[in-house]
Formats: structure tokens, C-alpha cells, sequence
């Protein structure tokens, strides 16, 4: 099981049979109690520096240097921290005969812890795509794994592993992402019109955007031009103002002339003033 940094608060450290390997070497794997039993020591980390990336030693083999220099901004740096100081005091306790050496180590980048990194160590971005290569200045959560003791002659040495590791890298976009502003037809799908009519309506705007007419079957003709007057014989009517009446002078016009009656035929003609009164009313008829 893993156990989280935060939960490291009391820490119980048992140890298990020491391993032989020479007369001059010996492994002492280490469990951690924790619910109630003696479990593996894995622990997740919180956001920590990288300082130089991956690297590759002489030897062939690969380590990564993982840095607390952000601890001043971020607290949680600070409790695991203590939770691993308290962790080499209980060994260095254990073992007072001997020299036990520290894990962490004082650099230009505050304190700093190194791992091995084996074959089966994984490395993740954090969209869980797999990473290959670990640039140094990143950041990165961790699951590590405190294996147990190195014991030789008179010294003491932890054994770290970097089991896991999800790097915070630039986001990069991979694939054409732009949101594309959504189409009438698009909007007449989502309003449940028919596939048939959102189709003759594309072909009628093909054809319409083409300058097909009707003939083609594929859009609508453009509508007709404004009809043109012809202004010959026009007459210019100046329209009459406000300011124009007020200069206006009734005159009083005399009795108007009585009408004729025809005692034969009983027909009174029309006076010249109802002749010029009906005539100012016709209309012209255009040629």
C-alpha cells in the first residue's frame, strides 16, 4: 500500500531479518507500521524540485536528485521533510555503534534526497501519457520506496527507489484544437430538422453562393431591380413652408357668377371657375 506523505506523523520503523550478501556486505530491509501492521515503506511525495533531471552515472546506472527548495512557499514540502528527518533519527538511534549516513544532503538547492532510478521505474505527465525524458528545473510528484539498510564494516547507507514519477511539463496541444463557431446547419440539427432538409438546404445555398438560378435546380434567382419612373414632363412642385403663408394676403373676391338654366332644356353650363377647379384635378397619363 502506499501511504501518503501526510500520514507520516508517527512513525513506527520495524526491520526484518538481515540479508548476507558478502563477508563484507550485508542488507537489512526495512517495513513501516501503518494500519494496524508492518507493511513496505512507499510513500507519495508532494510536489517536489528537480534540479538536474534524470541522470546517468559512470557506473551505467541512473539516479534522480529530488530538492526541497520550495518549502518556504509550500508548507507541504516542510511536513515530509520532518517526517524524514524523524525517519534517519530513529535508524541512527538503532544503530548508535555504527555511522549512519544521511540521506539528505545540503546543495546549492536547499536539501536534497537522492534515488536510484531502475528499468522499472516509470515516469508520467500529467495527462498519464508516459515520459521518457526528465528535464532538469521541473517539477514533479513521486512514489519512492525506502528498500531498507546498506551495512558495511562500520557505515550505514538507505537504500531509496524512485518507483514512480508525474513530471509537470508545458501542455502541448497535439492536435488541431481551435473551437470553430458553430454553422446554421449545426443549429438546425440541434432544433431536430430533418437530415433531408438541412441537406436541400446546403445545396440551395451552394447554388445560390455559385449564381445558379432556378434553372440548375440548385438555389433561388436574386430578386428583381427597383422599377424605373421616367421624369419627362414632370412638373417641379415646390413644397409650401410654414414661413411662406404668413406673407400670404387674403383679398375679398366679389360675388360669384349665378348660373344660367337653359328654360328649354334645363341645363345650367358650369362657370369658369368650376371648369379650372376640375382641370387642376386631372391626372397626366404617362406617354
Amino acid at each position: 500500500m502506499i501511504i501518503n506523505y501526510k500520514k507520516l506523523n508517527e512513525i513506527l520503523l520495524g526491520k526484518t531479518k538481515m540479508l548476507k550478501y558478502s563477508e563484507e556486505f550485508a542488507f537489512v530491509p526495512l517495513r513501516i507500521y501503518y494500519e494496524n501492521k508492518f507493511q513496505e515503506c512507499i510513500f507519495q511525495t508532494p510536489k517536489l524540485f528537480i534540479p538536474y533531471g534524470k541522470q546517468k552515472l559512470d557506473n551505467g546506472k541512473f539516479i534522480i536528485d529530488l530538492s526541497f527548495q520550495n518549502r518556504e512557499n509550500d508548507k507541504e514540502n516542510e511536513i515530509f521533510l520532518r517526517s524524514l528527518d524523524k525517519i534517519y533519527s530513529i535508524i541512527k538511534e538503532q544503530y548508535k555503534e555504527k555511522n549512519v549516513n544521511s540521506f539528505l544532503k545540503e546543495t546549492n538547492f536547499d536539501s536534497t534526497m537522492r534515488l536510484k532510478v531502475s528499468l522499472n521505474s516509470k515516469f508520467y505527465d500529467t495527462s498519464k501519457q508516459d515520459l521518457y525524458k526528465i528535464d532538469s528545473f521541473s517539477y514533479g510528484t513521486f512514489i519512492i520506496q525506502l528498500e531498507g539498510l546498506w551495512i558495511h564494516n562500520n557505515e550505514i547507507w538507505f537504500q531509496w527507489y524512485l518507483l514512480q514519477g508525474r513530471i509537470e511539463i508545458p501542455l502541448v496541444l497535439k492536435e488541431y484544437a481551435f473551437i470553430e463557431e458553430e454553422s446554421k446547419y449545426d443549429k438546425m440539427k440541434k432544433m431536430g430538422i430533418p437530415e433531408g432538409a438541412i441537406n436541400l438546404q446546403k445545396n440551395l445555398d451552394k447554388g445560390l453562393l455559385s449564381g445558379k438560378g432556378l434553372r440548375s435546380g440548385k438555389g433561388i434567382p436574386p430578386p428583381p431591380p427597383p422599377p424605373t419612373f421616367k421624369n419627362e414632363g414632370r412638373l417641379h412642385v415646390s413644397k409650401i413652408k410654414a414661413s411662406d403663408l404668413q406673407s400670404v394676403i387674403l383679398k375679398k373676391g366679389g360675388p360669384l357668377e349665378k348660373r344660367k338654366i337653359n328654360s328649354k332644356t334645363g341645363f345650367a353650363p358650369p362657370s369658369l371657375e368650376e371648369l379650372q377647379t376640375t382641370l387642376a384635378k386631372l391626372k397626366r397619363v404617362p406617354n
